[in-house]
């Protein structure tokens, strides 16, 4: 089409299908790209007809047989339901902010995603990877830790073993009003699925009806199955010293020996006000 070849080069970046579930930001940030909304909105004109999708699709190993162009400007669109090969069409007139990078689809479908390199322009991933590299200074085990924030960091604990076990063996302590602060990076199949992979363990399927168990969130390991843990839970539903079974490991938040809400533990990297913006990720 006419629109399509207006379209300017696309500078390093590619059209990807997430896995099931994930949001682009979680997709793009496993081919080590990021999304970028802006990106997304200039290049929406290859995907943003019938004919455009089920070509971008087929390219990508799914299929478009259905069609549905009634969520065009929703922040998950476009999107594949991939069983009933059920595309959601983006609409032409859709602006910027209706593009959604950090959105989680149910997890019978996957987005349809524009990567951008992860040097192309402004992004929420790319900053907080510099101010991470000093880090490890005050807190020497946290350099491998793959969301380092302060003096903390989120751990997987050993096959039945509580939050108070597991951060222990880091060298560190689970305590619920940290673990409660920390809780809105681990409420959604997105995040979870980034934090545990970072981890070295796989979601691929997802239960939030125990969101707020003492034992949440949790990963039943063989079968990949994550529990995620509730948006609106209380800090006392947190439990640090709660098991769980033996073929599941707890997702844990390790911090020092203070409580993050207190002043105390900033006074001594006062001399050094690095740290200080590396507290909000």
């Amino acid at each position: 089409t006419t629109a399509t070849a207006a379209v300017p080069a696309h500078a390093g970046g590619r059209w990807i299908l997430t896995g099931f579930g994930q949001s682009c930001g979680v997709g793009c940030a496993g081919q080590g790209m990021v999304c970028e909304p802006t990106a997304m909105h200039r290049y929406n004109v290859e995907i943003d007809s019938q004919q455009e999708m089920r070509a971008m699709v087929k390219d990508l190993g799914a299929e478009c047989t259905g069609y549905n162009d009634g969520f065009g400007a929703n922040g998950d669109v476009p999107v594949v339901m991939i069983g009933s090969k059920m595309c959601f069409t983006s609409s032409p007139t859709r602006s910027v902010d209706s593009i959604k990078c950090s959105v989680t689809t149910p997890t019978d479908r996957k987005r349809l995603c524009f990567c951008s390199p992860s040097g192309n322009g402004p992004t929420t991933v790319a900053p907080t990877l510099a101010p991470v590299v000093p880090q490890p200074t005050p807190a020497p085990t946290s350099a491998p830790a793959p969301v380092p924030v302060g003096d903390g960091r989120w751990a997987l604990a050993g096959f039945g073993q509580s939050c108070d076990e597991g951060c222990a063996q880091q060298g560190l302590s689970c305590k619920k009003e940290n673990f409660h602060m920390r809780n809105a990076e681990v409420d959604s199949m997105g995040e979870m699925t980034a934090i545990v992979g970072g981890l070295g363990a796989t979601c691929s399927q997802y239960n939030d009806q125990w969101g707020s168990a003492g034992d949440v969130p949790a990963v039943l390991v063989s079968k990949g199955m994550c529990f995620l843990s509730s948006g609106s839970r209380s800090t006392e539903s947190l439990s640090c010293s709660a098991q769980v079974s033996s073929d599941k490991k707890r997702l844990c938040w390790c911090a020092g020996s203070s409580i993050a809400t207190t002043p105390a533990p900033k006074t001594t990297l006062a001399p050094t006000p690095a740290p200080v913006p590396v507290a909000t990720p």
